[in-house]
């Protein structure tokens, strides 16, 4: 059984607002690189540019990311796998093949926030889908803004790791 969860809706959310921040950035390393002598005649622009291109690069690869990738779990009878992609991310791919009886929690998702910040919003709530296994768990879903969703979600994962069971 597999089960998939896309990031985010197609042309909405965080994804697009990166795409829109990092473009400007590299547009100004790219202008500061092939300005003569920069703003200033005696400071280089080099140092300047390569960060402004390195910023924007980074900011295009999330929201680009954001865009493009999915989760997806596959529940089998000897292993559960959680891959995501397809574009290269942090814990890729996760394999678990010996699970001492695998439980699976909904739980609120885990946010930085600023305390004594001067600019403070509440972040909305997302939930994330949890497979607990002895001391060890593992977020096969994360980003759910509904709770409900993420509910049925999860039951639909129980009733597949009860089918697994001899």
């Amino acid at each position: 059984m597999e089960i998939a969860h896309r990031w985010s809706q197609p042309f909405r959310g965080t994804g697009v607002l990166m795409l829109l921040w990092g473009l400007p950035w590299i547009a100004f390393g790219i202008f500061m690189a092939t300005t003569r002598d920069g703003w200033r005649p005696s400071a280089p622009p080099w140092p300047f540019a390569l960060l402004s291109v390195a910023i924007g690069a980074v900011a295009l690869y999330l929201g680009v990311a954001s865009l493009v990738n999915s989760t997806r779990v596959t529940i089998s009878s000897s292993s559960i796998t959680r891959c995501m992609g397809p574009l290269p991310w942090r814990h890729r791919a996760v394999r678990w093949s010996r699970l001492p009886e695998p439980r699976v929690d909904v739980r609120e998702a885990r946010r930085n926030d600023v305390r004594n910040g001067a600019f403070h919003v509440s972040p909305t709530k997302r939930y994330e889908i949890v497979l607990v296994g002895g001391n060890d768990a593992l977020v096969l879903f994360d980003r759910i803004v509904v709770r409900q969703d993420a509910e049925v979600v999860a039951r639909v994962i129980r009733d597949a790791l009860a089918e697994r069971r001899p």
